[in-house]
């Protein structure tokens, strides 16, 4: 049992070591996707898109990211629900917990972040 929970926390690990990448400068950063309205407009300043074919590539674009979050949300909890299989009933609770603690930790962090980009752009107001 504890070989199979050790093969997983590597596992994990490995995976989290995948999704980082190289800026070019030697450092770590995380994988993003593209911001869409960046991506927009090169496509439409590199091919002469009309309006119809950005509005078009628009709509795609939506769709996929709606599609991606989907897929990423199904796998997250197929993954959950196999290790929980594997667990005793006693890291089952200590794994909803964990699971649980990180969910809060990242709500907070994005309120943080939320908070900071709203006083920037009140700091940015203010210079005028």
């Amino acid at each position: 049992m504890n070989k199979l929970l050790i093969l997983l926390l590597a596992s994990l690990l490995s995976l989290s070591a995948l999704a980082d990448k190289d800026n070019g400068y030697g450092n770590k950063q995380p994988q993003q996707s593209p911001n869409p309205e960046k991506r927009l407009k090169h496509l439409k300043e590199e091919l002469s898109l009309s309006d119809q074919q950005a509005s078009e590539i628009t709509a795609i674009m939506k769709k996929s990211h709606e599609e991606a979050r989907q897929f990423r949300e199904n796998m997250k909890q197929k993954t959950n629900a196999e290790i929980m299989q594997v667990l005793t009933p006693e890291q089952q609770k200590q794994f909803v917990s964990m699971k649980k603690e990180r969910k809060e930790k990242a709500k907070k962090n994005a309120e943080k972040k939320s908070k900071s980009k709203n006083s920037d752009r009140e700091d940015d107001d203010n210079d005028d």
